[in-house]
């Protein structure tokens, strides 16, 4: 397991104040398995990773997110929807319908570039 999910892990049973032994009870685990998770051994189980979650008060999301994740996430910039805003802008209030259609073009070379950018990180 990632070593910043591990962390997380025991710093989130330590801030709601659980020895291994009480959240071992609470998910049905042994102790050995909860300190293995914790050094980063294994990894807890999908529907453990849901207990923890709910436990914690935290979404699964954020109890699996690492600096790799946000990088990736990163990628997916939601950046032809805020190219057709500004067509869209550009057209009903400038009336420039026939030349702000160029903006598209620039989508394939965005996404080229961090495509570019993601394999060579």
């Amino acid at each position: 397991m990632n070593s910043e999910i591990a962390n997380r892990l025991t710093s989130l049973r330590k801030q709601s104040r659980l020895s291994h032994k009480e959240l071992a009870a609470k998910l049905g685990v042994t102790e050995k398995t909860v300190s293995d998770w914790e050094q980063g051994e294994t990894s807890p189980d999908v529907d453990n990773l849901i207990s923890l979650s709910e436990l914690y008060d935290i979404s699964f999301n954020a109890l699996l997110e690492t600096e790799k994740t946000k990088r990736v996430s990163l990628r997916y910039f939601p950046y032809g929807m805020i190219v057709t805003f500004i067509y869209l802008v550009l057209g009903l209030f400038f009336h420039m319908w026939g030349t702000a259609w160029v903006l598209f073009l620039t989508i394939p070379i965005y996404a080229g570039i961090g495509e570019y950018l993601h394999r060579h990180k």
